[in-house]
């Protein structure tokens, strides 16, 4: 386990510099650890260790679910500009002086949206 030093005991790096993932390793084992030792003072206990939420909170009653999208949701679709197409605008060759030069031209119809307005 990971001791007080912050120290990995794998790569010899601190918690930043670590990469192999000693940490993670140490910490899966000090949850086996807390669990196994849980169940046993439970068992000495005439008892069993809660894993639900039901049996850790009884009575407790959950927030519904929210859904990001329904069948009921309709979205219109927005009619595409008839200038550009719905690009938005267009490329136009703007070369000269023998550099070649492609320039976009934002379509004035739509301010660039492609949206028909």
């Amino acid at each position: 386990m990971v001791g007080t030093t912050g120290i990995c005991p794998i790569c010899r790096g601190d918690f930043e510099t670590c990469r192999c993932r000693g940490y993670e390793t140490d910490f899966r084992q000090l949850v086996r650890h807390l669990v196994a030792d849980g169940d046993d003072r439970a068992q000495m206990a005439d008892r069993r260790a809660r894993r639900t939420l039901a049996e850790m909170d009884p009575g407790h009653t959950r927030q519904p679910i929210l859904r990001m999208t329904t069948t009921d949701i309709v979205y219109k679709a927005s009619r595409a500009c008839t200038s550009c197409g719905g690009q938005g605008g267009r490329m136009e060759d703007t070369s000269g002086d023998g550099v070649s030069r492609q320039t976009w031209m934002t379509c004035r119809a739509c301010a660039g949206s492609g949206v028909q307005q």
